[in-house]
């Protein structure tokens, strides 16, 4: 409804930063516990593609590679963001190939009731196929979902949205409880530096220098882009405004 919706005369419409859209990896068992092959999968994917088809239109979402976001100058980072968007299908199998990848079948999990968690694992399903690697779609409601990429033998990637944060600390897919079990000695340690810096600036260097480590070598996820949400108002109330969502507080209507 997004065209109808700012085309409409007596509607305002905000469309404010929501999230990350993400291919998430399991990092405990099966192929994709192999950084080489989490580094393959993600050369492989165009993700302009994956966000079109996701979200529709150009205004829903932009082509960042950051955990965080691109507003929240304190913590944005393009560290490692040579390795986004790379839509390389001859460096993804050749990496396949040092992570001894011999088309063993792999699983994303991914629910229709959020359409463009689906939309993205279509057109990443399609990808990963021509480039060469041997895809499964399993699709399941949502809860359904949740349940099954609990059990790390159940699934190789699956299809979600995180809200933004607003520390590195917070996010998710560096908690090793979280669904894909992101592990590693080098995150530790970083995260920690992070937390004891004595100066945001050294913080954020310790950041850059982590940015470029989930990126380059580790890949815990696929940052598929920065996805957006709409929200609206009839154009007699002032003062709303969005971060990221509806604030009402401070609103007034006026006649």
């Amino acid at each position: 409804s997004y065209t109808q919706l700012k085309e409409a005369q007596d509607i305002q419409m905000f469309v404010a930063p929501s999230g990350t859209h993400n291919l998430v990896y399991n990092k405990q068992t099966g192929m994709m516990a192999h950084a080489k092959m989490r580094q393959a999968v993600n050369a492989a994917l165009n993700m302009e593609e994956i966000m079109l088809a996701s979200f529709s239109h150009e205004d829903l979402y932009e082509l960042e590679p950051g955990y965080m976001s691109a507003d929240q100058i304190s913590w944005s980072s393009d560290a490692g963001a040579e390795f986004y968007n790379q839509g390389d299908a001859e460096k993804a199998m050749q990496l396949a190939a040092e992570a001894g990848y011999n088309g063993e079948e792999l699983t994303i999990l991914v629910t229709r009731d959020y359409d463009y968690h689906y939309n993205a694992a279509v057109v990443i399903q399609e990808q990963l196929t021509q480039a060469g690697f041997n895809v499964n779609l399993e699709v399941y409601d949502w809860s359904t979902m949740l349940d099954r990429r609990s059990d790390p033998e159940s699934w190789d990637m699956f299809v979600t949205s995180t809200a933004f944060v607003t520390s590195p600390s917070q996010l998710l897919v560096l908690d090793s409880n979280w669904a894909g079990w992101t592990n590693d000695p080098k995150i530790t340690e970083l995260m920690d530096s992070i937390r004891l810096s004595t100066t945001h600036e050294e913080a954020k260097s310790y950041w850059d220098e982590l940015h470029q480590f989930l990126w380059e070598d580790y890949v815990p996820l696929s940052i598929l882009g920065h996805h957006h949400r709409i929200v609206t108002a009839r154009d007699h109330v002032q003062g709303l405004k969005t971060f990221p969502g509806a604030i009402p507080w401070n609103i007034s209507v006026h006649k």
